[in-house]
């Protein structure tokens, strides 16, 4: 594959994980806010480069709606493992 071709792939990926990750973004809840009547939960979520994720949710949302936001935040479900701090516990299968 010569060089132009390849630059070509690499902005049609960057395009396509981009779109993915508008559609995983417009697809999670409105964060509640601090006066919200239900019971919120404030998650930190450690990224692999080092930035930390603060992102309250509903108690009663499904494992489902933290996962899509971490999508959002462009890590395919095959990268990341969503761990409980104690005690230790892979919660993301």
């Amino acid at each position: 594959m010569n060089n132009g071709c390849s630059l070509v792939v690499m902005l049609v990926t960057r395009a396509l994980l981009q779109a993915i990750r508008l559609s995983l973004a417009n697809l999670v809840p409105e964060e509640p806010d601090a006066t919200c009547n239900e019971p919120v939960a404030l998650l930190r979520i450690r990224c692999p480069d080092g930035r930390v994720l603060n992102r309250r949710f509903l108690v009663s949302s499904p494992l489902r709606v933290l996962l899509t936001f971490v999508g959002s935040e462009g890590f395919a479900p095959n990268t990341f493992k969503l761990l409980t701090t104690f005690p230790r516990k892979d919660v993301s299968t």
